[in-house]
């Protein structure tokens, strides 16, 4: 149970860091 927690809050933390860095690009080509 902890375990598929943990999973669902590691890709929660990766789903945020790709929106954060695709935002970050799409402004750098912009």
């Amino acid at each position: 149970m902890l375990k598929n927690n943990f999973n669902k809050i590691l890709l929660n933390i990766i789903v945020v860091i790709f929106i954060f860095a695709f935002d970050r690009l799409s402004k750098l080509y912009i």
